[in-house]
């Protein structure tokens, strides 16, 4: 099973080796026929990288590290860089399809 990984930016790094994660996902809503855009915070655990507020850093699934940590920090993006989302052209696709018909 592959690993889960999000892209998203530092919004608190206040806690010892833990930093809050803003994710943000476009989706099409199938009632209105909109895109949206849904937000997640993610408690990641930073113990090797030395991230700060406002850096985009990708994230991936760990195993459970506290009650709230189970996603770990893998690499800061530099100077916030555009990252490409995995599917994200399979997921204009749909949406032009559900907008046609």
């Amino acid at each position: 099973m592959a690993t889960k990984e999000r892209t998203g930016i530092v919004v608190s790094a206040k806690m010892i080796k833990t930093c809050i994660v803003l994710v943000r996902d476009r989706v099409f809503h199938e009632r209105y026929k909109k895109i949206i855009t849904r937000s997640k915070r993610y408690a990641a655990h930073a113990s090797k990288c030395d991230a700060k507020e406002g850096d985009t850093v990708q994230i991936s699934a760990t195993k459970q590290i506290s009650k709230t940590k189970s996603w770990e920090i893998t690499e800061i993006i530099p100077n916030g860089e555009k990252v490409e989302c995995v599917g994200i052209e399979d997921t204009n696709e749909e949406i032009k399809e559900l907008l046609k018909g």
